[in-house]
């Protein structure tokens, strides 16, 4: 899962609240007007401030790291998990 910034916005497209959301790697990104729109399927649709590119700049990065961690040597474990929270937007400290 990545992290993004959802906006909630007033009738006026003016940002009224913005809240962390954590997606799924497997969603389809648009670009809404000045944000970006993030359809998860089964799960809803969000509208973030991070642009299109940034969202699938995040997804490519999460999916690199999750191969990466995965083919690491059992003694290298703690750094992939470190990498992994960091691209997720959480501390390793927070688990």
């Amino acid at each position: 899962m990545i992290k993004l910034t959802e906006v909630l916005l007033d009738g006026q497209r003016n940002v009224k609240m913005q809240n962390p959301v954590y997606v799924p790697t497997e969603v389809v990104v648009k670009p809404w007007h000045e944000f970006t729109s993030v359809i998860v399927p089964n799960g809803g649709q969000y509208i973030v401030t991070e642009s299109p590119e940034e969202v699938v700049r995040k997804i490519v990065d999460y999916k690199l790291a999750m191969v990466r961690y995965e083919s690491t040597h059992p003694w290298l474990i703690s750094d992939g998990l470190a990498t992994l929270c960091d691209l997720a937007g959480i501390g390793a400290d927070s688990k």
